[in-house]
């Protein structure tokens, strides 16, 4: 039992460099929920959508980082979108719920080009249970910390039938977050998130589309993340394929239609760095979208 709380001890600390700086969890399915991370996402399918889903890293373990989520997205008249996401995270002694609104507006560029904005406001919850950490005499672990991180992000994205381009942050404003510096707790800000990326749809015969795509993740401070993905679409029905994330991990999916109003989708992934894997396990993913007709 003592190596267990000195493991969780390490643990703890190791995450308030990466979690509590609030990096925003990644997504392996991002490209089936995007207005996870970009407000103007919002409505631009055309369809009311319900999306909701989990992802679970080092799967067995216990108190391991796990995110559920719930995501709602429409048009509206008037050129409108709007979306709201409920987002759960939690990983030992760290619990989060994101509560968030978009509202999306498009102009028509010409006959091919839709140009949307989006904005997203909102707020976190963080409660940080330190008791939970066993750890005695250490001042960072005395009194557990409940706060509120208002939210604010902005987001663009251009279609036609065949690429998209996106652009966003889901939050620029500098929130709350827990350090320990030396042996006594202190107070810092978050790291800025940014997400580039883009698409593209080829047909390679009648029932069959190439999907190549990128996205990039750039956080103040933090090396870029890149995730390069190849998927095939087969006839509108399974869409499967392959996400590699730059010195980081990879990944396979699938996305299937149940029925015409529903689709399931899991990711497993892997990582390729055998230091950030320390269980020697995966991360699995899963996702269920509802599209109102």
């Amino acid at each position: 039992m003592k190596h267990i709380n000195i493991l969780s001890a390490v643990l703890v600390l190791l995450l308030t460099s990466s979690l509590y700086a609030q990096q925003d969890p990644y997504y392996t399915l991002y490209k089936y929920n995007m207005n996870m991370v970009n407000p103007a996402y919002a409505g631009s399918t055309g369809f009311s959508e319900l999306s909701t889903g989990f992802r679970m890293q080092w799967v067995g373990v216990e108190d391991a980082p796990k995110t559920q989520f719930l995501s709602y997205t429409a048009p509206l008249k008037r050129n409108l979108g709007i979306g709201i996401s409920v987002i759960n995270d939690e990983v030992f002694v760290l619990k989060e719920t994101d509560i968030t609104v978009d509202v999306s507006y498009h102009i028509k560029l010409n006959e091919e080009y839709l140009l949307y904005f989006g904005i997203k406001g909102g707020g976190s919850f963080i409660h940080i249970d330190l008791e939970k950490a066993n750890v005695k005499n250490d001042p960072l672990f005395a009194e557990n910390q409940s706060f509120f991180n208002p939210t604010m992000g902005a987001g663009l994205y251009l279609k036609n039938e065949k690429f998209y381009l996106t652009l966003s942050t889901p939050n620029f404003l500098s929130g709350e977050r827990y350090e320990k510096e030396g042996n006594v707790p202190i107070a810092a800000t978050d790291k800025l998130h940014m997400y580039v990326g883009g698409g593209y749809h080829l047909q390679v015969s009648d029932k069959i589309t190439f999907m190549p795509s990128i996205m990039m993740r750039y956080i103040d401070g933090v090396e870029n993340a890149y995730d390069l993905s190849a998927a095939f679409d087969f006839n509108q029905k399974v869409n499967a394929g392959i996400n590699y994330r730059l010195n980081e991990s990879i990944a396979v999916f699938a996305m299937t239609k149940v029925i015409d109003q529903m689709q399931f989708g899991v990711a497993y992934e892997k990582s390729t760095e055998q230091s950030s894997d320390f269980t020697g396990t995966g991360t699995f993913e899963a996702l269920l979208r509802f599209r109102f007709l």
